[in-house]
């Protein structure tokens, strides 16, 4: 499962976007869901991000990200396409 996360630190400054993979499993009592960070989008770092909020799987391990620009001229829609490889 992948579950994309967003963190504004402030209105006015920097976004980070994370993508997380968690493995689902049986519950088993005092298992834990531990989810690994694959990647972590930083504007503070350069990376140009925004509030995404959509993501969906194009086929196999390729998957498309997309942000709206909320109807201000300040921002951007933002479609972002990529693949998850395999370690």
């Amino acid at each position: 499962m992948l579950v994309l996360q967003q963190n504004f630190r402030n209105p006015l400054g920097n976004v980070v976007v994370l993508l997380n993979r968690a493995q689902l499993k049986k519950a088993t009592s005092g298992e834990l869901l531990k989810p690994e960070t694959i990647v972590k989008l930083d504007s503070v770092e350069g990376y140009h991000v925004d509030n995404f909020e959509g993501l969906t799987r194009h086929k196999g391990n390729r998957f498309l990200m997309i942000s709206d620009n909320n109807d201000l001229f300040v921002q951007r829609s933002l479609l972002m396409y990529f693949e998850i490889l395999d370690n």
